[in-house]
């Protein structure tokens, strides 16, 4: 069994050094149904998917549309008992040694970077050699994995989202759900909203495997299986999400906002030029706001009135799920760079007026005069970058234009 031991020193709070053997070992990858079924466990299918659909955005003044395909997604819940599961990806994994639920949302079919420390290799077609120590923690009480990515972007559309899916599960409403014990404050009241209060949360450790005597895992409506592939999307999911927290929304206001989302916070993938930028936007009523530090409930009812948002791409344009489904979204983002789990989806599926405007990589001249720490990311895509503010300004005249036309016909 055993492939390769590793021993990790790592320090204490006391300055001792722990020794941590970790037991390297092949595991096969089975999809949780076929777990299931060979072990007689509950599997319960809500939708079939497998259907291809592209929705054309549109916005003002803005030629050509921008196309978005997307398939929908098998859904579905499934329990597991005796498992251990690895933090942060959500890997399941049996005492067999089979992988039988991988997790993430992201581009799920990459082990070596979703696994992170507890991956070793590939070893042959659908095996991989991953960690196979023993997790300390126990969770006995059935319960539903979530789990909890500190992006708030994926904490959204990796976790959140699949609570979703108990619409249409009514017996595993009852029970309690399991996420991070690092988890920042205003995540845990997006739980509190969907029904989840703190005695209905089992805190595990996202350092460290747990083992799950009985637990429930839910499909993600919103994925992807390869970057060849379009997106899985399952839009009832998102309509779902909206109309549990309705009562959260705000009635419109006669005169409604328009919102450029900030991100003074961001490490990296940050726009040098924002200073020139919202020279722009103020001339169209545009409101810089930062609702990084905002309760749950502020970030859904300021964004519930909105006529116009504008965001970098990021984390933050996440909160955009709960906006009106006419309001009229402009993304700002940097070269290579398209993310699909947020403003993007959100627009298509919500058939809400949707605008990219893709800037150029800053020079480190342009990120020294915006007074910018450096760049912390690591990947080409999380350059600095600067938009093109004359082609910004062209914009926001179609769609000031367009939202002044919209108001005269709702007064008449």
């Amino acid at each position: 069994m055993t492939v390769d031991r590793r021993i990790a020193a790592v320090t204490g709070s006391r300055g001792a050094i722990e020794a941590t053997i970790h037991i390297f070992a092949p595991y096969q990858d089975v999809s949780l149904d076929a777990w299931c079924r060979a072990n007689r466990l509950p599997y319960l299918q809500i939708a079939a998917g497998g259907v291809d659909d592209t929705k054309s955005l549109q916005f003002p003044g803005a030629i050509p549309s921008l196309d978005f395909t997307y398939t929908l997604p098998p859904m579905y819940a499934g329990r597991a008992d005796n498992v251990r599961i690895l933090p942060p990806s959500g890997y399941m994994t049996t005492s067999d040694q089979k992988v039988i639920f991988r997790g993430l949302v992201g581009i799920d079919g990459l082990p070596e970077i979703n696994l992170g420390r507890y991956f070793n290799r590939i070893d042959g077609a659908n095996h991989y050699v991953i960690d196979a120590s023993d997790a300390r923690n126990v969770v006995e009480p059935e319960c539903i994995y979530v789990g909890g990515q500190l992006n708030f972007g994926h904490f959204i559309y990796e976790n959140l989202a699949r609570l979703s899916l108990l619409n249409w599960l009514p017996d595993l409403q009852r029970l309690p759900v399991a996420i991070y014990d690092d988890l920042p404050q205003r995540y845990l009241e997006f739980f509190d909203h969907y029904g989840f209060a703190k005695q209905r949360r089992i805190l595990v450790p996202r350092r460290e495997p747990s083992l799950f005597r009985r637990v429930w895992r839910l499909s993600s409506p919103m994925y992807r299986k390869s970057r060849k592939v379009p997106p899985l999307f399952w839009p009832d999911a998102l309509w779902a999400m909206r109309s549990t927290v309705a009562h959260l929304m705000r009635p419109l206001p006669m005169r409604r906002p328009r919102y450029y989302l900030t991100r003074p916070n961001a490490q990296w993938r940050r726009l040098a030029n924002e200073a020139q930028v919202l020279t722009v936007l103020d001339r169209f009523g545009v409101q810089p706001i930062d609702l990084s530090s905002a309760t749950a409930a502020t970030q859904i009812a300021t964004i519930s009135e909105a006529e116009l948002v504008i965001g970098t791409a990021g984390a933050g344009p996440a909160i955009t799920l709960y906006a009106p489904t006419d309001c009229l979204m402009i993304e700002l983002t940097c070269p290579k760079f398209e993310p699909i789990f947020s403003m993007f989806g959100y627009a298509a599926l919500m058939d809400r007026p949707f605008k990219r405007i893709t800037g150029r990589r800053a020079t480190p001249e342009q990120v020294s005069a915006a007074g910018l720490p450096p760049n912390t990311g690591s990947l080409g895509a999380d350059a600095d970058f600067v938009v093109n503010v004359d082609s910004l300004a062209t914009i926001m005249r179609a769609a000031d234009d367009y939202l002044k036309n919209q108001s005269t016909r709702g007064a008449q």
